[in-house]
């Protein structure tokens, strides 16, 4: 029965039920996401849909110039510019995460949801891979995940409310060939609650 619900919705049932019946995009008016890997792909699609149903946004990556142009979509899907907030910042740098958390409070006034979606890809034969690809995948795709949640688990503590967002990938739960450290980054995202 569930392979068949599968090839008629297109989505797992989770998905489904949650298009069907779950919140809808105009909660997010007046909430103040961030979003990390914001310049393009998920996050920049991510962004515009959110500025498209009024949330005010900080939005976080490598490229000025990316980051730029992600915010000129935003604004012109409605959004006043100071209510996009331009983090140009290489998360992997996790000494500067208390200071980007504290200049969206400081602008905003508040975090409501972190989306941690910047990470990166590897294809490669495992044992081919040098040690510290490695470490830079695990950096990017895990450690600055991890940092950056802390702070915002210590911040949604504090005010009582808030909310994380993880993107992560199938590869998280079947492995990809191939992409061994990719795959194992995206295990270390996954976790079971027994």
């Amino acid at each position: 029965m569930y392979i068949i619900f599968l090839l008629a919705s297109d989505s797992d049932l989770a998905l489904w039920y949650a298009d069907h019946f779950g919140r809808r995009l105009t909660e997010f008016n007046g909430k103040v996401v961030w979003i990390t890997g914001a310049s393009s792909g998920i996050g920049e699609f991510l962004a515009v849909e959110l500025a498209k149903h009024g949330a005010k946004l900080a939005l976080t990556a490598r490229s000025v110039l990316n980051l730029e142009r992600v915010k000129g979509r935003c604004i012109e899907s409605g959004l006043r510019a100071d209510e996009v907030l331009i983090l140009p910042a290489d998360v992997t740098v996790v000494a500067k995460h208390d200071e980007l958390l504290a200049r969206v409070i400081t602008h905003f006034g508040k975090l409501d949801i972190l989306v941690n979606n910047a990470g990166r890809s590897q294809r490669a034969v495992w044992e081919n891979i040098q040690m510290d690809v490695d470490a830079e995948l695990f950096g990017l795709n895990v450690f600055s995940i991890v940092s950056l949640s802390r702070l915002a688990v210590k911040y949604f503590l504090k005010v009582g409310k808030g909310h994380l967002v993880v993107t992560s990938s199938l590869a998280g739960v079947i492995g990809a060939p191939f992409s061994g450290t990719y795959t194992a980054s995206k295990h270390a995202l996954h976790t079971k609650n027994t």
